[in-house]
């Protein structure tokens, strides 16, 4: 069965800065939750994992964030949103350089946001 999905925006941190100090500007950005209804192409398992890391993010909790973000790169490695969702917990943990390489990954893969994040956070 395929399945569409709605993408639900929750605001959580939108512009992230990174300056020689090596200091994060968390204001805020979207995390988006997927939302499973018929005639999507989205594996469910894909949708669960990212919308799991999405509440954690949100609770705060983002090491287990990434974990979920983890457990779906492994699955879906061709996935950009993944890596560019996990891109920008890694950023609000100070982990630029981990974060920077998965925006890099995203990009490669497609993401239309990476591009922006890249420019703000990465050297």
């Amino acid at each position: 069965m395929k399945y569409t999905f709605l993408v639900l925006v929750i605001i959580i941190f939108s512009s992230f800065t990174y300056s020689q100090t090596n200091s994060t500007d968390v204001g805020a950005k979207s995390l988006n939750p997927l939302i499973i209804t018929p005639d999507s192409d989205i594996p469910a398992e894909l949708i669960d994992f990212n919308n799991n890391a999405v509440k954690k993010a949100l609770g705060g909790n983002y090491a287990g964030a990434v974990e979920d973000y983890s457990s779906s790169v492994e699955l879906y490695p061709n996935d950009p949103e993944t890596f560019y969702q996990r891109g920008l917990v890694k950023l609000l943990m100070n982990n630029n350089y981990d974060a920077c390489l998965d925006l890099k990954r995203a990009d490669e893969l497609g993401s239309t946001d990476a591009k922006a994040a890249i420019k703000k956070n990465c050297k």
